[in-house]
């Protein structure tokens, strides 16, 4: 008979075992005094000390649906690689020879010295992807939010944002000092109550997401037109999640039901998502991109996106063009994993899409089954608040259209397993 081994299946501690060590003060200098540092410093602490700290872990090799810990291989239903493109040749051959030619960095801003031939190309490639007259591009999804609400928003004007709307939307917001309020998710009854009570002497932005990133719905596009033909409102949506993924070649959203994107006011993305690369853009008029290029703080004021990541983006754009069958085959796969989901009574919520919440509910019980799936070789850090609503803990199962039949039972076995028996142990034993 085989002998038995006990295999240690903790996530590395990225501390170095400071939260493990003998301080009690942790957080104690006076810089940290605060309610918040308290609560990240207890949570920390908390989970360190029993396994269940799965977040900050450092691959090896390429992340995509499978990842590399130390040396075991996991299965990653955390990455945004939605098409399956990291590590593909045609991508990294051609960043190796951009950089090559023309090294890492444009040396500057746009505006002064840092614009070069390969920004405009991509600018242009984006804006006949997308169906808008014009793009301007940034160095993150984050920074290209930042840029609508420091540019373009005026404190003085109001701003609906959907309650479910990226906290990148919502720091952008607050550091402008926007006036804004929420009305229900996805819900354009909601929108049109709150849009009849305002003054039509204001300005009025309606700012929306194509996917939402942490429920997986997709935006009522149709409907919110109607409305804002009726109110004349400004609309912005933000298409990090559905950018590459909706409608049959991925242009987005508007696609998906049918819409020309120029209805759209503003459109903004990131392009690190089923895009593999890193920077963010806008879409829109030739006018408002002129604009933008002359007055938001993160174009004129942030290094030129760099050429490898450029050359990265404009070689995606093209397979994306050339393969709509990676789009076919995410949308089987999330098609398959969310009726297999809902068909054993796993609660999904109102997912629509390639992301698929588990949703737990309880802090504890979200961070306990997280840990269950790590010690099986699944990666999916929680959910938990202040990320999501207090008792919304959740896993986020993001689908990868190179996933196996046979991978997406495995995790939906061990979710079931997590949840049913609600293991707590650190070790599991196996046989050598």
């Amino acid at each position: 008979m085989k002998n038995k081994k006990v295999v240690n299946n903790l996530p590395k501690d990225p501390f170095s075992g400071y939260f493990l060590s003998d301080k009690s003060h942790r957080f104690g200098q006076k810089l940290l005094q605060t309610q918040i540092s308290s609560f990240w410093s207890r949570l920390i602490s908390k989970t360190v000390s029993k396994g269940q700290y799965n977040y900050l872990q450092s691959g090896e090799l390429k992340s995509t649906s499978k990842i590399q810990l130390g040396k075991r291989n996991f299965l990653n239903v955390s990455s945004y690689d939605y098409l399956g493109l990291i590590g593909n040749r045609e991508i990294e051959a051609s960043t190796i020879k951009t950089i090559d030619k023309y090294g890492t960095s444009t040396g500057g801003v746009r505006l002064l010295s840092g614009s070069h031939v390969l920004h405009e190309e991509l600018e242009h490639k984006l804006a006949v992807f997308k169906g808008t007259e014009a793009t301007i591009t940034y160095t993150s999804g984050y920074m290209a939010n930042l840029a609508i609400a420091s540019a373009l928003i005026d404190p003085k004007d109001t701003v609906l944002i959907d309650e479910k709307i990226h906290m990148s939307i919502m720091d952008a917001l607050s550091m402008a000092k926007s006036n804004f309020e929420k009305f229900s998710h996805n819900n354009m009854e909601d929108l049109e109550l709150k849009l009849k009570e305002l003054s039509t002497h204001k300005r009025i932005f309606v700012i929306v997401e194509g996917i939402y990133s942490m429920d997986g719905s997709i935006l009522d596009l149709p409907n919110l037109i109607l409305l804002k033909k009726k109110y004349e409102f400004f609309l912005v949506i933000d298409e990090a999640h559905s950018f590459g993924i909706l409608g049959k070649t991925g242009r987005g959203v508007n696609e998906h039901f049918g819409i020309d994107a120029k209805e759209v006011d503003i459109w903004t993305s990131s392009l690190s998502k089923a895009i593999p690369s890193n920077g963010g853009f806008i879409g829109g008029s030739r006018e408002l991109i002129i604009f933008l290029q002359h007055q938001s703080s993160p174009y004129v004021f942030s290094s030129a996106l760099n050429l490898g990541s450029v050359a990265a983006i404009i070689k995606s754009l093209e397979i994306i063009d050339r393969h709509p069958e990676k789009i076919e085959s995410l949308w089987k796969n999330t098609n398959y994993f969310l009726n297999s989901c809902r068909q054993i009574g796993l609660n999904t919520g109102i997912s629509q899409s390639q992301i698929t919440p588990i949703i737990v509910g309880a802090r504890k019980q979200t961070l306990e089954l997280s840990a269950f799936l790590f010690r099986h070789k699944i990666l999916s850090p929680a959910a938990v608040f202040p990320a999501v609503p207090f008792n919304e803990g959740r896993l986020r199962i993001c689908m990868n259209a190179d996933m196996r039949v046979e991978e997406l039972d495995y995790i939906i076995e061990k979710i079931e397993c997590g949840l049913k028996n609600n293991v707590k142990a650190n070790t599991i034993q196996e046989y050598s």
